[in-house]
């Protein structure tokens, strides 16, 4: 049975965290046209729940792993926390618990899509700031 939508739960609302809910959210109609169903982010884990986000209003916030991880209406977890801990253990519960992470279908598709708008040749999205530098450090040819 096919999903008409797809709940995230976003590990991080910073700088990037904040960049990916303004795209998503300028773009939903598009997402939803290419990926088949609608994006809706169910819940952000964040340090400090109380912090005024400018356009987040509506988002849920927690400061609990577990109620991402646990919630059945979550399919895919995203992390953008940045740094190694405590986001490996995060993605790792996620993985366990059966939640979408990584290099799949939909990053696939979102790959297609950053191409097809920005008109570059080739966009390659990774899952994290240290893996996009290591990236750039590698095909530059920039070394220790």
């Amino acid at each position: 049975m096919k999903k008409e939508v797809i709940g995230l739960g976003l590990l991080g609302l910073g700088t990037v965290g904040t960049g990916v809910v303004q795209v998503l959210q300028d773009n939903a109609h598009e997402i939803e046209r290419k990926v088949g169903a609608a994006l809706k982010i169910k819940k952000a884990l964040v340090h400090n729940t109380g912090k005024k986000r400018p356009g987040m209003e509506d988002l849920e916030l927690v400061t609990d792993i577990d109620a991402i991880i646990s919630d059945p209406d979550i399919d895919i977890v995203i992390e953008l926390m940045g740094g190694t801990e405590p986001a490996k253990e995060y993605m790792m519960k996620a993985i366990s618990n059966r939640k979408i992470c990584g290099d799949g279908e939909f990053t696939k598709k979102c790959n297609t899509w950053i191409e097809e708008k920005t008109g570059t040749s080739k966009a390659l999205l990774t899952t994290s700031c240290t893996q996009a530098l290591e990236m750039a450090a590698l095909l530059t040819d920039i070394e220790p």
